[in-house]
């Protein structure tokens, strides 16, 4: 598949002189306007032009700056060589929809759809759908139980490596995002967004079954269950289900307690936990 956008026709480059003056001022971006191919894409060559396409490929395993006619044998010196026709610290390949920039036009197809609302790419274990291929590789992977990346303090897995750099934190003590209000540090951007909404009172999540809202999708979806009934939570010890997780572990606990009595301390400590640091037991 090709992303095709129609743009004001080009000059023919093969055969007009162009000289270094001229080459520093001409717009570098209309190539990419008019046809993006991607390396995951199917290869498409239009019918105008006497079969000319857009793509750099001269021949087998060279590269062709369709601006300056220069002819590279490596595809990484042919990349770093597109950046040096854009203006200076911006990539040659733009959107012209937002205007943000790329090195490779196969990173601009890619961008199209965040605009076009394409995802391709589909999960056969649950039919959900991806605008990139590498983001359903590692989605696939929460069907597989595939957990390739592993602590090495605390042999924890995790499918991706951005989960393990976040978890990392915990450990390293690290809390880089800080709230500008009460100063406050959070391990992951993501809480110091939610934690904001405590101060400005913002609840974007409503139950549309009572019109609650709420801080955070985790806790409208915990919420939803008390009109559903929904108990995801099965004891693996007993067989009885739960709506909440934080529940379960109070129920395995009780029961490990009259197991053995003499832990009966350690319990009364996670109920305590379980109670002060909800969020993270959900």
């Amino acid at each position: 598949m090709v992303s095709y956008h129609q743009t004001k026709q080009m000059t023919n480059l093969s055969t007009m002189s162009v000289s270094n003056q001229e080459i520093s001022t001409m717009e570098p971006l209309n190539p990419v306007k008019s046809l993006v191919c991607s390396p995951d894409l199917s290869v498409f060559t239009p019918a105008c032009g006497g079969g000319e396409t857009l793509s750099a490929n001269v021949e087998e395993k060279t590269y062709q700056c369709l601006l300056c006619q220069k002819v590279f044998d490596q595809k990484s010196l042919y990349q770093t060589h597109l950046r040096s026709h854009g203006k200076e610290g911006e990539d040659p390949y733009r959107c012209n929809i937002c205007g943000k920039t790329f090195a490779v036009p196969a990173r601009l197809t890619r961008h199209y759809r965040t605009h076009t609302g394409e995802k391709p790419y589909q999960c056969e274990y649950c039919s959900k759908s991806f605008s990139v291929k590498e983001n359903l590789s590692v989605h696939r992977r929460i069907h597989t139980k595939e957990r390739p990346y592993k602590c090495d303090v605390c042999e924890r897995a995790f499918e991706h490596s951005g989960k393990l750099h976040r978890h990392m934190r915990i450990h390293t003590g690290e809390r880089p995002h800080k709230c500008t209000v009460c100063s406050k540090t959070f391990i992951q951007s993501g809480q110091l967004v939610i934690h904001m909404r405590t101060h400005t009172g913002e609840k974007p999540y409503v139950c549309k079954a009572c019109g609650k809202g709420f801080t955070c999708s985790k806790q409208l979806k915990v919420h939803t269950r008390t009109h559903t009934g929904e108990k995801p939570y099965t004891c693996d010890i007993c067989g009885k289900s739960f709506g909440y997780n934080h529940v379960l572990k109070l129920h395995q606990v009780r029961l490990f307690s009259l197991k053995f009595p003499q832990n009966i301390l350690w319990f009364y400590t996670f109920i305590y936990s379980c109670y002060f640091m909800p969020c993270f037991l959900i």
